[in-house]
């Protein structure tokens, strides 16, 4: 009997896996359509300056004896 339970739940879960991942592909592939024929809009490319690291510690001298 346990048998006949795991292969009818190893049958659900797959058949319930395939039925997830044709619903994704549907709804990615049903995607606004009107984007893709658009120009795509440039974005500028932004840099960083390199700045000078300051420490903010301050520099102890150790007296030698």
């Amino acid at each position: 009997m346990a048998v006949i339970r795991v292969a009818i739940s190893a049958a659900l879960g797959v058949l319930v896996t395939f039925a997830l991942i044709i619903l994704m592909y549907k709804l990615i592939d049903s995607g606004n359509k009107d984007l893709d024929e658009k120009e795509a809009i440039k974005i500028p490319e932004f840099v960083q300056v390199d700045r000078d690291l300051t420490e903010n510690v301050k520099q102890t001298q150790i007296e030698k004896p």
